[in-house]
């Protein structure tokens, strides 16, 4: 497994099956073969730079497959442009062309500007919209500490459920990623609470988890905490969205959770049985997946920054987010 990991070469599209590679991918991987072995001397800045640079090129295009080959086995090293590659790879912005179908006009970055302009636009109301429904708890003005006394649902005007449901998430958002100084910012942390709260309350479901995986999302949307992040927010809200219609069910069944730790034993087995064979013989099956596995990878001592580059992988593979089990047995 060292030996190809060390030897395959990143423009093999591996997360296809051999025949199954869309042409202009082909086309494209092949071309960056043939540079490559051109420029045998560059060095690993300068091909990161070449590799970003195709990216983008592919993001101006619409062609969407290409992108997800390239995003796939590199990833993106300019934190500016991977804002753009996850709307993109998650799909927020009608703006890609798939392989095979009709040719159809692309949203150019002026058409894109004005949809993340009403993107945004229609998060802010509806997030006022939530903030009238849940609105925050009353506090003491000198420690910010809850109102002694005052129960949810009393004169404050405050629903029960909403105050256990803002209490809920504003907890998990203030220890979410401890220790990382992107999370220390208020405005990030604020951030984090609105968008997980209006997705649970414009869903009517909270789930456990969500506080992590829209970090890491705010994370990356904001350019690694350098962008503006009242922006951020918004365009993290909308991806957070689409993000959570697809993984809900498997961050938050236990028969997603059972279905992991299945496959996950499976490839352990194939690439080292006597390991899997050990754990299993321990009652410790599950172990990989709710240490390294669980809520997509974001909880298996990675930093935030390290996990954003786990993403671009996550995000791009055709399988989506199969490649974590894959990441877990590694």
């Amino acid at each position: 497994v060292q030996w190809l990991a060390g030897t395959l070469d990143p423009n093999i599209a591996i997360q296809w099956p051999k025949d199954s590679v869309p042409a202009k991918v082909q086309k494209k991987l092949d071309e960056l073969i043939a540079k490559a072995a051109s420029e045998p001397k560059q060095d690993g800045a300068a091909r990161a730079a070449a590799r970003d640079a195709e990216l983008s090129a592919a993001l101006d295009s619409g062609e969407t497959e290409v992108v997800s080959a390239l995003a796939f086995s590199a990833g993106c090293t300019d934190p500016a442009l991977r804002p753009r590659l996850w709307r993109t790879m998650l799909s927020w912005i009608p703006s890609a062309r798939q392989d095979g179908e009709e040719e159809r006009p692309f949203i150019d970055c002026k058409e894109e500007d004005e949809q993340v302009r009403l993107r945004r636009s229609e998060y802010a109301e509806l997030r006022t919209r939530m903030v009238t429904a849940v609105p925050p708890l009353p506090t003491q003005a000198a420690t910010g500490a809850p109102v002694a006394g005052e129960e949810p649902g009393g004169d404050t005007g405050i629903l029960e459920s909403g105050a256990t449901l803002r209490a809920q998430v504003e907890g998990d958002a203030k220890s979410a990623w401890s220790g990382e100084a992107f999370v220390s910012r208020t405005e990030v942390v604020d951030a984090i609470i609105n968008i997980v709260l209006t997705h649970a309350w414009q869903n009517s479901q909270y789930i456990p988890g969500s506080c992590e995986l829209a970090t890491v999302l705010l994370f990356a949307i904001s350019t690694g905490g350098c962008g503006n992040v009242l922006e951020a927010e918004a365009d993290t809200f909308w991806c957070f969205s689409q993000f959570m219609a697809e993984v809900q069910d498997t961050v938050n069944a236990d028969a997603g959770l059972a279905d992991q730790v299945r496959r996950t034993h499976d490839l352990l087995r194939a690439y080292d049985l006597p390991l899997a064979e050990l754990l299993a013989g321990h009652g410790l099956g599950a172990l990989p997946v709710i240490r390294l596995g669980s809520a997509l990878c974001t909880r298996s001592g990675f930093a935030l920054s390290e996990c954003v580059r786990v993403w671009d992988t996550l995000l791009a593979d055709p399988q989506r987010f199969a490649f974590c089990d894959y990441i877990v047995v590694a």
